[in-house]
C-alpha cells in the first residue's frame, strides 16, 4: 500500500486531530530528490499549552487504571504497529532516507520495545521506601505472588475503590488484621457468591457488625485454621511448589540468634522483617 503523505497535515492535539494555528508551516521533503511530501501547519503556544494540559489530564487516569488493563493496552499497541509494519518501513525510507534493511531493524526494535515494557509490571522487583510514620519502614515486595495493588485506607473509602478497579467486587477476600471494621469492609468488597476469610484473630469478646442485606445475596464469611488442610499433604505441596519459584517463602523470613531477640521484635514492629526466626546453638 503506497503511503498518502499529502493527508498527514493535522497534528493530534486534546484527543484529535487538527491543523495547527500557528501563521508559521513547514514543509516535509524527500532527502533524496527534496520532492514535497506535505505542508503542515504549525503548533501555535496556545496548541501546545492545550495539548500539555490534556496529557496531564490523561495521566491520572492513566494512573488510575490496573497494570493488567495498562499492560493489556501497550500489548494492544504492539499488535497495531506490527499489523501496520510494512507501511511503517516504507515511510522511514521515504521521509528519512533510511535503508529499507535499517527501517526493518527499527520497526521491529520498535515493536519488541513495546512489549517489553509491558510485560515489565509483571516483573517488578524489591525497594525499601521511607515511611511517614517514625521508626518504621515501607518494604515494597513487587514479587509475583499475588498481589496486583495496595489500597490505601488514608486516601477514601477502602470498599469503594476496591469495587472501582475489581468492577463490582472480588470473588475472594482475606482479612488478616484481626480489626472487626476490616472484617466488615472484606465482606462489603464482594461481589455475588464471592468468599470472605478471617485469618486474623482479635481478643475474646470482639464483634465485628455486618449488614443482613450483604449476606443475603449469598456472600459468605468464613473462618480459617490452617484451612483445613492435611499437614502430610500441605508441606509437601508447598516446598514443591517453593521448588518450582511459586512460593518464594525464604524472602520472607530472616534468621536472629537468641541473643538478638530483641532486635528480632524491633526489625519485625518496624516491618524490617516479615517473619522473624530464632536460632538456638
Amino acid at each position: 500500500m503506497a503511503v498518502e503523505f499529502k493527508t498527514w497535515d493535522k497534528q493530534f492535539i486534546a484527543g484529535a486531530w487538527r491543523t495547527g494555528r500557528s501563521e508559521r508551516q513547514y514543509t516535509n521533503r524527500n532527502p533524496f530528490d527534496e520532492s514535497e511530501l506535505v505542508t503542515i501547519r504549525l503548533a501555535s503556544k496556545e496548541d501546545v499549552e492545550e495539548a500539555y494540559r490534556s496529557a496531564a489530564t490523561a495521566q491520572v487516569e492513566w494512573w488510575d487504571l490496573n497494570r493488567y488493563t495498562r499492560s493489556a493496552i501497550m500489548m494492544k499497541a504492539a499488535d497495531i504497529v506490527e499489523k501496520q509494519r510494512e507501511d511503517l518501513i516504507e515511510i522511514l525510507t521515504i521521509e528519512t532516507g533510511s535503508s529499507h534493511l535499517k527501517a526493518e531493524t527499527e520497526v521491529d526494535m520498535f515493536i519488541g520495545d513495546i512489549r517489553y515494557y509491558a510485560a515489565i509490571p509483571m516483573n517488578m522487583t524489591g525497594e525499601i521506601r521511607p515511611s511517614v510514620i517514625p521508626g518504621k519502614e515501607n518494604r515494597v515486595y513487587r514479587l509475583p505472588v499475588g498481589v496486583v495493588g495496595v489500597i490505601s485506607p488514608f486516601k477514601g473509602n477502602v470498599v469503594e475503590r476496591i469495587k472501582s478497579i475489581t468492577g463490582g467486587g472480588v470473588d475472594h477476600a482475606v482479612e488478616a488484621s484481626g480489626r472487626p471494621e476490616n472484617t466488615r469492609n472484606a465482606i462489603d468488597s464482594l461481589q455475588l457468591l464471592g468468599v470472605a476469610v478471617q485469618v486474623g484473630g482479635s481478643k475474646l469478646g470482639t464483634e465485628a457488625t455486618v449488614d443482613l442485606n450483604t449476606i443475603l445475596f449469598e456472600r459468605t464469611l468464613s473462618g480459617f485454621l490452617m484451612g483445613r488442610s492435611v499437614p502430610q499433604l500441605y508441606i509437601p505441596a508447598l516446598i514443591e511448589l517453593y521448588k518450582k519459584g511459586r512460593f518464594p517463602f525464604d524472602r520472607l523470613i530472616k534468621y536472629y540468634a537468641f541473643d538478638e531477640i530483641n532486635q528480632a521484635f524491633e526489625d519485625s514492629a518496624k516491618g524490617i522483617t516479615i517473619k522473624p526466626i530464632i536460632t538456638f546453638e
